[in-house]
């Protein structure tokens, strides 16, 4: 019985690091993937962009999928708000990534005319013929006063992009976030039911796992929303509670 016990906790915690690692997979290479675009500037933007220039108008909500494969396209989308009493012609200008042109990236710029209280949504598609260094496509959109100003508004993201025909990007996106859930939810199950009336008064591991559970999917929110900065923080975060589920008893001593 005491043999049968400790190979159910040595299962439930193999379990649920493989949904973990899963889940791990995923988050990492997608906060990467846009981490790599906080380099991606192009000449002479990376030059002329000055942050100090007041612009009328605002960049937000910024929308990229995480993931595109061979099957499917992708849908870069912004929001340019005019905030102000007046009407404005501010300039918008994306720049993709594109292999083989120069600096590996295309540039599309548009005059837009914006009334009091505006907003246009832009969108760009992206497929993974815009992939750059064989794994990411990369966007940058920048804002301008006028076409002749230098941008002082810019916005960025990075898609993962995989060399699949049989699945779209959000169908392999809903199988790894299912898979990771899963295997992190059975293997913590396992655990539990497995474990001692000893180990069970002491919850803490089984809390850890909960809370790695959580941040895992708060983490995959974040990279769907774009927030890479959130994303790699709570990646850190979740480095630190793997590290104190394995110092706090998880596995028989």
């Amino acid at each position: 019985m005491a043999k049968r016990k400790t190979l159910g906790l040595i299962a439930g915690m193999l379990i649920f690091i493989i949904g973990l690692a899963i889940g791990l997979a995923f988050t990492g290479l997608a906060a990467l993937s846009g981490l790599d675009g906080m380099s991606f500037w192009g000449y002479p933007e990376v030059v002329g962009y000055d942050p100090t220039i007041w612009t009328d108008a605002r960049l937000t909500g910024l929308k990229c999928p995480s993931l595109i494969t061979n099957k499917d396209t992708g849908t870069i989308r912004i929001k340019v708000t005019n905030p102000t009493d007046k009407q404005i012609k501010p300039w918008v200008q994306a720049m993709i990534s594109m292999p083989g042109e120069p600096e590996q990236l295309i540039r599309h710029k548009q005059e837009l005319l914006l009334d009091p209280g505006e907003t246009k949504v832009l969108t760009w598609q992206v497929s993974s013929d815009n992939r750059i260094n064989d794994r990411i496509v990369i966007a940058r959109i920048y804002l301008l006063n006028t076409q002749y100003h230098p941008p002082s508004i810019t916005r960025h993201c990075g898609i993962i992009a995989l060399d699949l025909d049989d699945l779209t990007g959000n169908q392999l996106i809903a199988g790894l976030i299912g898979a990771s859930l899963i295997g992190m939810a059975a293997g913590a199950a396992l655990w539990w039911h497995s474990s001692s009336m000893k180990m069970r008064r002491n919850r803490k591991a089984i809390y850890l796992m909960i809370w790695v559970g959580v941040i895992t999917i708060v983490s995959t929110l974040t990279n769907m929303f774009s927030w890479w900065l959130l994303s790699a923080m709570l990646l850190i975060i979740l480095i630190c509670l793997i590290v104190s589920i394995f110092e706090s008893s998880a596995l028989p001593r």
